[in-house]
């Protein structure tokens, strides 16, 4: 509890600059009701010299322009007032902007000076060296055992790769539904015979044709 009505005083807590930055805003706001008073005021005077004028009263004309020149001059001695006050609030939010990034920067800062703590150098090079030695040993021990085997065994070893490659590749095949394979119909034996029958028939019958044929074929 004592935590969360600390934290809720610091959020609503009021600095000097958050004091100085609402007197400025309240006067720049008194000084725009005043300007727009002196435009009104202005507009009047005109009015009356215009009026002044038609009835021929020119000391009467003369007297309100001047008083209209005086407004107009105080009028821009406020929008001058005016202009510094904002130039002022300006300078005040570039100089908080400027102050919150200063602070998140110093944050960052801290913050890696941390992490960089928990790196040293020397183990840096240490973990390097470990790495390297254990690449060595890897190499070592392929070409250990490279040199152990026979020029047989190499090959068997290449062999066998082949077959295990050759069984991979006949489980990643899609197998072939059995519905899309027709059995091939055979002729059943019988009539395997009498076509065999009708074929010698044939053959006799093309001979003696051949035979009866042969004595005109001589006479001619």
């Amino acid at each position: 509890m004592g935590t969360k009505s600390s934290k809720q005083k610091a959020r609503g807590s009021v600095t000097d600059v958050d004091r100085a930055v609402l007197d400025l805003k309240v006067q720049k706001r008194k000084l725009g009701e005043s300007r727009k008073r002196m435009e009104a005021s202005a507009d009047k005077l005109s009015e009356k010299a215009k009026m002044f004028v038609l009835e021929k009263k020119k000391d009467k004309a003369i007297q309100a322009l001047r008083h209209k020149k005086l407004l107009e001059q105080a009028a821009s001695r406020v929008d001058a007032q005016i202009f510094n006050i904002e130039q002022t609030l300006g300078s005040i939010t570039e100089a908080q902007q400027t102050s919150e990034v200063l602070q998140r920067l110093k944050a960052g800062s801290a913050a890696l000076k941390s992490l960089q703590e928990g790196l040293k150098i020397e183990e840096v090079d240490t973990l390097m060296d470990d790495i390297a030695e254990a690449k060595a040993d890897e190499i070592a021990l392929n070409e250990r055992l490279a040199e152990s085997l026979t020029p047989e065994q190499d090959e068997e070893a290449e062999a066998e790769l082949q077959l295990l490659d050759d069984e991979i590749m006949k489980e990643e095949l899609p197998a072939i539904p059995g519905g899309l394979v027709q059995p091939v119909p055979t002729k059943p034996e019988a009539e395997r015979e009498e076509d065999g029958a009708e074929a010698l028939r044939e053959a006799a019958g093309s001979e003696g044709v051949l035979k009866a044929t042969e004595p005109m074929l001589l006479a001619a």
